[in-house]
C-alpha cells in the first residue's frame, strides 16, 4: 500500500514531465527478483479476445501511461514464441463447484468487472469485494477479515460478509510547482 500512496503525486508528476518516479521503479526491478517465466508463459498463453485487444488499443490513447499496465506484454510472447491458445481457451466457463472470487476496488489489473464477468458461469458462488485494495498480495493481507471469510466458505458456511472497507489511503502530498 506504501506505493500506492504515492501514486496520485507520481502521476502528476509525470504529467509535468517529470518520470523520476518510474526510474526509481525500473531500477528497483532491475535489482530485485526476476519475474517467474512460467508465470509469464502462462499470461502469454491466456491472451487476449481481439475485441479486447481492440479495447486496449482504443483506451491507451487516453491515458497517462498508455499500456505501461500490461508491460511486458505482448511483445514478451513474441520473443518467447508462446502460442496463445485461442478463443477456445477464453471460452466462458460454466460450473455447479462452489467458486469464492475475490477482488479489490483499487486492482487495476484485474477489476471487479473481471470477476463479475466470470462468475456469470457459475451458479453457486460468492464474490467477496474489498473496497480500497489493490492487485496481488495487498489484496490478501490487507485486512485479517478476508482469512475469516476464506475460512466460513471453506467449511461451507454462508459467508458473514461479501464486502469489506479498508481504512482509506492517505495519499502522499503533492509537490506543487511554486509551493514550499
Amino acid at each position: 500500500m506504501e506505493s500506492m500512496r504515492r501514486y496520485p503525486a507520481a502521476y502528476y508528476a509525470m504529467s509535468q514531465g517529470d518520470f523520476s518516479f518510474l526510474a526509481e521503479a525500473a531500477l528497483e526491478l532491475r535489482r530485485g527478483r526476476i519475474f517467474s517465466a512460467m508465470s509469464h508463459a502462462m499470461d502469454c498463453a491466456s491472451g487476449v479476445s481481439e475485441e479486447r485487444w481492440a479495447r486496449i488499443k482504443r483506451e491507451e490513447k487516453e491515458t497517462l501511461l498508455g499500456r505501461l499496465i500490461d508491460f511486458p506484454f505482448p511483445e514478451v510472447c513474441e520473443a518467447w514464441a508462446v502460442p496463445d491458445l485461442g478463443a477456445t481457451f477464453r471460452a466462458p466457463v460454466r460450473a455447479d463447484v462452489p467458486v469464492l472470487f475475490i477482488s479489490g476496488t483499487l486492482d487495476a489489473r484485474t477489476p471487479v468487472s473481471n470477476a463479475d464477468q466470470v462468475r456469470s458461469g457459475f451458479s453457486n458462488h460468492v464474490h467477496l469485494i474489498v473496497e480500497g485494495a489493490a492487485h496481488s498480495d495487498p489484496l490478501f493481507l490487507s485486512s485479517p477479515k478476508i482469512k475469516g471469510v476464506m475460512l466460513e466458505f471453506l467449511k461451507g458456511v454462508r459467508v458473514s460478509t461479501t464486502r469489506i472497507t479498508l481504512p482509506r489511503v492517505e495519499f502522499a502530498p503533492l509537490k506543487l510547482p511554486g509551493a514550499k
